[in-house]
């Protein structure tokens, strides 16, 4: 079995506001109504739900404090609005395919997620939740947007991730170029504006969404500020954190980027750039890198269960038969014999579920971020991936030096960063053109 997928590949340690509007592939749904609010006007409608003025406020008020927060200058109310709205409706396509799709998040894997939050913020559970209601948020409604947030990123693993597939040809022709170009090493941290076009879009309406983006880029160029101009116009998933995406490896770039990058100091924006999905514009905030790098890692030695996902069968009927297989490990049971007899991962079942040693960014993030965290001898509880849930336990850890083979396996995670946010901005682009949006008012 093959475990390989790495989209996002690092882990964002959030603060308690931002890390609602950053949460690598968009935040969750917005906290509900207030029920004191007399008449709600609903803002727009997406497919078969709504979105409405309060729930626009509420997310407003999250943006607003955190681009305060930044020292952002913000834009017109009304323009930040709309950014807000449009931000909510991505959202809520997201959160629907995700319920039509069967993705069920249990309060047991809204507690597992929410425990990671705290960790990440290197805080308890109740700490965390102090935290959160000092600054004014309703745990009920973060725990609303945590469980739509979640909901996304397992839509997103199993409609993206697991897709993407990379060969030995891929890596031998990825590491030749890179070879050519010896700035593997080299990071940027970089601002972006993305004005995106529709699938199938006439030739008329790219050149006026061009059109819009060189007036953008004129705009900076007499001194506008980009963040201001990112907030109120960009398309994508960083245009309320003023275009900010931060530190991206050159591996996890585009070639596009890539070469208008490499012509640019830090401070300096790019001309347009055209892709297959719309028109960019890059600042160039520094740079950093370009060392050789160490291929001296620690590997791990661990054994898991995997029960797969079927049609037909609930995500927590899986879970309870997990939950009782685990129980019998805990009991005395061989984990072993039990690998052997309910894994469905058939080739490290006929060896007791044994995956062997594991080299850091081979397994997707979650089984890797949950492998990490065990000390040798312990069992994890049940965890999520593309691939259905697990039981982990770790064996033991050793440090190699691994040459060559390093080098193959970060080449591999590389090309697969790339690829799949390559296929996820076509594959939402692709959402949100099927789906029925009306703004209302």
């Amino acid at each position: 079995m093959n475990l390989c997928s790495t989209f996002p590949g690092h882990v964002i340690r959030y603060t308690l506001v931002s890390m609602l509007l950053l949460a690598g592939l968009q935040t969750a749904s917005a906290v509900p109504p207030d029920s004191s609010t007399p008449l709600d006007r609903v803002a727009a409608i997406v497919n078969d739900d709504v979105i409405t003025e309060t729930e626009i406020q509420a997310r407003l008020k999250l943006v607003i404090s955190n681009l305060k927060g930044n020292k952002a200058k913000l834009p017109p109310q009304h323009i930040l609005h709309r950014q807000v709205l449009d931000s909510l409706v991505l959202e809520r396509i997201q959160v629907q395919r995700a319920r039509e799709t069967g993705i069920v998040v249990s309060d047991d894997m809204l507690d597992q997620a929410f425990s990671e939050l705290a960790s990440q913020n290197k805080m308890t559970g109740q700490q965390f939740r102090a935290a959160i209601q000092k600054d004014g948020i309703s745990i009920t409604a973060f725990r609303d947007q945590l469980r739509s947030q979640t909901a996304i990123r397992q839509l997103v693993d199993r409609e993206v991730n697991s897709r993407i597939r990379i060969s030995e040809q891929d890596v031998d022709a990825y590491m030749r170029k890179r070879e050519q170009q010896q700035n593997s090493g080299v990071e940027y941290n970089i601002s972006h504006i993305v004005l995106t076009t529709p699938e199938n879009a006439s030739q008329s309406v790219i050149k006026h969404i061009q059109r819009q983006a060189e007036q953008i880029f004129a705009q900076i160029n007499t001194g506008s500020s980009f963040e201001t101009l990112a907030i109120a116009n960009s398309k994508d998933q960083y245009a309320l954190q003023g275009g900010v995406i931060g530190w991206k490896a050159t591996a996890q770039l585009p070639e596009l980027f890539i070469d208008a990058l490499r012509q640019l100091k830090p401070g300096q924006v790019s001309a347009v750039l055209k892709s297959a999905n719309g028109f960019h514009i890059l600042k160039l905030n520094d740079k950093r890198g370009g060392a050789v790098p160490s291929f001296r890692v620690t590997q791990t030695h661990t054994r898991h269960i995997l029960i797969k996902r079927v049609p037909g069968v609930s995500d927590n009927y899986i879970r309870r038969r997990l939950v009782q297989i685990r129980q019998r490990i805990s009991d005395g049971e061989d984990f072993a014999k039990l690998a052997r007899v309910h894994s469905d991962d058939v080739a490290s079942a006929v060896e007791g579920g044994d995956l062997g040693w594991v080299t850091p960014g081979t397994t997707v993030p979650r089984f890797e971020q949950t492998m990490n965290r065990l000390k040798p001898g312990e069992i994890s509880q049940i965890v999520d991936s593309p691939y259905g849930y697990h039981i982990i336990q770790v064996l033991a850890r050793r440090q190699t030096d691994l040459g060559e083979e390093k080098l193959r396996a970060d080449t591999r995670r590389e090309l697969h960063v790339r690829k799949a946010e390559e296929y996820y901005q076509a594959w939402i682009r692709k959402l949100r053109d099927q789906a029925y949006v009306e703004y209302l008012g």
